[in-house]
């Protein structure tokens, strides 16, 4: 089985489960099961099935996970659809029937590599131009899965509705966008700014090392694929900075800058070529436009919710590192407490999206403990421990990992307007492995 998004409306709530599952204790692994997963409406779970097909208004979704996971995938797609429409403009060609989109939804690591080649085995989905169709893999966390179809189905929006072979840093640009967008509620938001990414481009424009706006612009297929095939930060850097171009057209300045975007992307979808569609639409001289974006990258600011969420996985990363250490049942304050105070010596975590902390910090870590929306004094933690509502989902032995997954707590968060954050573990009983998901539901009042 698979951790799925549940949407049902029922007592004045609107509740939806995003899985944000992390490896907990190694690298990511397939097959994870939700601890304590409510029924809350449309259910996906993965079995033993035989591959199933199912056509939506835009869509054609073969899964080899089953009927239930190609319907939810179907649900998912339209949902993706409607916003790139909105936020991307109407299609080409729009008054004559197009073919549906293909996505196709591998089941294992092997039928993956099957499907898109050896050099491509270790992505979470691609896009193929030439069959014109998205490959994902299901076998690992949910919300992996769904990173790469609002990705890639935004590569597959722009080429089949936009222009084939669009410049890259708004391929790229708009891909990543959709790529960071939430599903809060029945909800789709679109424009957080992960911590991780800002914090990139921030730390390249101290250093000098952003790209010049007008040679991004003007970056062909072939400079980029050279630049992220041969070097990592290279390569971080570039997605990030293209990134950060389409969320300062869309976002920045109450979306005065918006306007340009449509304009472009409604040049290209004519057939006009890319230098004059972005000299129409953004002018001859791009000084101004490169002095403001520069200036957007300097004050951005991450997300609060993206934020809190990051503290809790970094919370629950900790957690499970020094779970053996602390006495039954702590609250959040003898964890924190523990951490200042370890008597093991210091403890250090790293993961490229959630950074780097370190015990040796005090402030950062009193800073984990804190939501950015928790607008009281003090010191008090804005986090929540909540015990007994964890259990072992399959394997009830009292293997290390299981034994774990039930005794680690629920960590809760309710400070966000109308979303209340919740971690909650989880075993996975076949490769004997804890994760963690992060289960946002939006509320009628704070």
């Amino acid at each position: 089985m698979v951790p799925g998004q549940q949407l049902s409306a029922g007592k004045g709530r609107l509740k939806a489960i995003l899985m944000v599952a992390i490896v907990a204790l190694a690298a990511l692994v397939p097959g994870w099961q939700a601890a304590a997963q409510p029924a809350m409406g449309i259910g996906v779970q993965r079995r033993e099935a035989s591959p199933a097909t199912v056509q939506t208004a835009h869509y054609e979704i073969i899964s080899e996970d089953g009927r239930e996971m190609a319907e939810f995938i179907g649900q998912y797609m339209e949902q993706l659809f409607a916003a790139y429409t909105q936020r991307i403009g109407r299609m080409r060609n729009s008054n004559r029937r197009m073919p549906r989109l293909k996505v196709t939804v591998a089941s294992s690591a092997a039928s993956f590599r099957k499907l898109v080649g050896e050099r491509l085995a270790n992505s979470s989905g691609i896009y193929d131009p030439v069959q014109q169709r998205i490959v994902v893999r299901s076998d690992g966390p949910l919300e992996r899965t769904l990173r790469a179809l609002r990705h890639e189905g935004s590569h597959q929006f722009v080429s089949q509705y936009i222009r084939r072979n669009p410049p890259i840093w708004i391929d790229e640009g708009l891909a990543v966008f959709f790529e960071e967008a939430d599903l809060c509620g029945t909800r789709l938001e679109f424009g957080n700014a992960p911590a991780a990414r800002v914090q990139l481009l921030q730390q390249a424009l101290k250093e000098d090392r952003l790209h010049g706006l007008e040679d991004l612009l003007a970056m062909d297929n072939g400079k980029w694929t050279e630049a992220v095939a041969t070097d990592v930060e290279q390569s971080r850097l570039l997605y990030c900075e293209v990134w950060s171009i389409v969320h300062f057209l869309v976002l920045a300045d109450d979306g005065a800058y918006k306007a340009g975007l449509e304009k472009y992307l409604a040049a290209l979808a004519r057939g006009q070529d890319a230098a004059t569609a972005q000299r129409e639409a953004f002018g001859a001289d791009l000084t101004r436009f490169s002095e403001k974006w520069r200036a957007y990258i300097e004050v951005m600011k991450p997300s609060e919710a993206a934020l809190c969420r990051r503290n809790m996985q970094l919370l629950a990363e900790l957690l499970m590192q020094v779970c053996s250490e602390l006495p039954e049942h702590p609250t959040a304050a003898q964890f924190r407490d523990h951490l200042l105070n370890r008597p093991a010596g210091p403890l250090i975590y790293a993961d490229p999206r959630l950074g780097r902390v370190s015990t040796r910090e005090p402030e950062v870590i009193r800073g984990l403990f804190r939501c950015p929306d928790d607008k009281a004094t003090g010191e008090a933690a804005s986090y929540s421990f909540v015990y007994g509502e964890n259990g072992s989902s399959g394997d009830t032995s009292l293997s290390s990992g299981a034994a774990m997954a039930r005794a680690l707590p629920q960590i809760e968060c309710r400070h966000h307007h109308r979303q209340w954050h919740r971690l909650a573990f989880g075993y996975d009983s076949r490769v004997r492995q804890v994760r963690y998901e992060i289960r946002i539901e939006t509320t009628g009042s704070r």
